[in-house]
């Protein structure tokens, strides 16, 4: 597990690579910055001693205060040069995820919200994970400008999951809520499509993984769901604990969120202990969660104009970045 960021860094970037090969060089080169998988990204990846870890979910909104953790973490950063960000985005939510909105993307359209809609959310379709999807054909005329072309390049994805993780890259990099070069997007299923194959295929890593893996609770992609199974090699993803137990081999820092995290923190810490009884003889800290400070800098400087707040009342929908990056022209303010 010693060349765990390093195998991990080749791992992920023949992932995106093979993602992207029906792009042109252009648009391809362009995304692989943007998601922060550049040689030199990867290289401040592997040599960072102080990685924080995010857990969003996979959706073209960054609500407020949600929106907030991520420009804490830039702010992390900026006093501290040699942290990292890894921003691991859940793929396996569906679109009765009301916190986080995946099934379409608001934003303000000549000072009326507006909205796509990418899915609708009717019985049949609610329990379908957002990975199992692929991009439709959109019309784009009402996205704001600034972040058009991107939204277009995104609709040419295969799978919907990665436009929503590279959507929120363009919309966080750009506007001074992440650090272009040192933040890495990625969807947390290839990162546990990582861990079996390393499992299967290298001896000394079996040996740390497979006290994790053998009690983990292990669902597997069928069809458009998940469904559980009991063989940890046909997992697509597990359980919330095991998830960021195993992300703990990065040896982070501190993995960043809300109360909620901190609530079930202790069960993260219990999922490793139980995988890693013999914490003494092992060289890896104990996951370390940090809990966003309720302050008003991260929410304050983006709160909505009065017509937009009265507009978010009777839709029943909260302040997003996208909606911030309009109306305080966040791209050109970007520090």
């Amino acid at each position: 597990m010693l060349n765990f960021k390093s195998d991990f860094s080749e791992f992920i970037t023949g992932f995106y690579l093979k993602q992207f090969t029906h792009l042109n060089t252009q648009e391809r080169e362009h995304v692989l910055e943007t998601l922060g998988v550049t040689p030199s990204a990867i290289n401040e990846f592997i040599t960072s001693e102080d990685i924080y870890i995010t857990l969003p979910h996979a959706s073209m909104n960054v609500f407020f205060p949600r929106a907030g953790v991520s420009r804490y973490v830039y702010d992390l950063q900026n006093s501290n040069k040699n942290a990292f960000h890894l921003r691991f985005f859940l793929t396996h939510t569906n679109f009765s995820d009301l916190n986080w909105r995946p099934y379409a993307w608001w934003f303000n359209n000549g000072g009326k919200i507006d909205k796509l809609t990418f899915f609708t959310r009717n019985k049949k379709k609610k329990h379908n994970i957002v990975y199992s999807l692929k991009p439709n054909e959109m019309h784009s005329a009402s996205v704001d400008r600034r972040l058009r072309h991107d939204f277009d390049t995104s609709m040419k994805f295969k799978r919907i999951s990665l436009s929503f993780i590279y959507m929120t890259a363009v919309q966080e990099v750009n506007s001074g809520f992440a650090h272009k070069g040192r933040t890495l997007y990625l969807p947390l299923d290839a990162f546990v499509a990582f861990i079996i194959h390393q499992a299967k295929n290298d001896v000394i890593s079996f040996n740390f993984l497979e006290a994790f893996l053998s009690q983990a609770q292990c669902r597997r992609l069928n069809g458009e769901e998940l469904s559980f199974t009991s063989e940890w090699r046909d997992a697509f993803i597990f359980d919330n604990f095991t998830n960021i137990a195993l992300l703990n081999f990065f040896q982070p820092a501190a993995f960043v969120g809300g109360e909620k995290m901190d609530n079930y923190w202790h069960q993260v810490i219990e999922k490793w202990k139980m995988a890693l009884p013999n914490q003494s003889e092992v060289e890896f800290a104990l996951p370390t969660n940090l809990v966003m400070p309720a302050v008003q800098e991260y929410i304050y400087p983006y709160k909505p104009s009065s017509d937009i707040a009265e507009q978010l009342i009777k839709n029943n929908i909260p302040y997003s970045l996208t909606m911030a990056i309009q109306e305080h022209d966040l791209f050109s303010k970007k520090e």
